[in-house]
C-alpha cells in the first residue's frame, strides 16, 4: 500500500484517472487512501480533494472542489497574464502585451482588464477595435479614458471629448 503512493507522490491526478478510466477503481481508491489528505486552497489542492471525494463517492464535494479550482486557476491565470502585458508593455512588445491583456480578460473579465485590453489595442493602431471592445452598458472610468484616446485616434476629437469629460465629471 505504501509503496503504491510513495510512487505517486501528491498530486498524481493523471495516474488516479488513469486507474479510474481503466477500470480500477479498487486501486485508484487504495492510492488516494494512502496519499496525504490535501489540506490547502490552491487549485492543486482543490483538485487532489476533487479526486478523493470522486473515489468516495461524494459528487457534491467533488463538484465544490473542481469549482473553487477553476475559479482560483481563473484568478491566478488573469494575474499571471497581467503581469505579462505590464511586462511585454515595459519591454517595448506590444503585440505580447495585447495577447497578455487579452487573455487576462478571457481569464477573469473586470472592467479593468477591458480597459487595459482596449488600450493595448490601441497601442497597436488599432482604434476602431478597441473602442468595440469597450462597448458596455455602463463602462468603468477605466473604459471611458480608453474609448476617449481610442476616439481621439480615429478622429473623432468630439466624441473623444464628450468621453473623457464624462470621466472628469464623475471624478470631481
Amino acid at each position: 500500500d505504501q509503496r503504491l503512493a510513495s510512487a505517486c507522490p501528491s498530486p498524481c491526478y493523471e495516474l488516479v484517472r488513469c486507474l479510474q478510466d481503466m477500470g480500477e477503481t479498487a486501486a485508484a481508491a487504495l492510492l488516494l487512501e494512502t496519499a496525504p489528505q490535501p489540506t490547502g486552497s490552491t487549485p492543486v489542492d482543490q483538485l487532489w480533494q476533487a479526486e478523493h471525494a470522486i473515489v468516495a463517492g461524494r459528487p457534491g464535494e467533488a463538484y465544490q472542489a473542481l469549482q473553487g479550482a477553476w475559479e482560483s486557476a481563473s484568478g491566478v491565470a488573469a494575474e499571471v497574464a497581467d503581469r505579462m502585458a505590464h511586462y511585454a508593455q515595459g519591454q517595448g512588445d506590444p503585440v505580447l502585451a495585447a495577447e497578455a491583456a487579452r487573455r487576462a480578460l478571457e481569464n477573469l473579465p473586470t472592467p479593468e482588464r477591458r480597459a487595459a485590453h482596449a488600450l493595448s489595442l490601441s497601442k497597436l493602431g488599432r482604434a476602431h477595435e478597441s473602442q468595440t471592445s469597450l462597448s458596455s452598458a455602463s463602462p468603468s472610468a477605466e473604459e471611458r479614458i480608453v474609448l476617449g484616446m481610442a476616439l481621439a485616434g480615429q478622429s473623432q476629437p468630439a466624441e473623444a471629448r464628450a468621453a473623457l469629460e464624462s470621466v472628469v465629471e464623475e471624478v470631481l
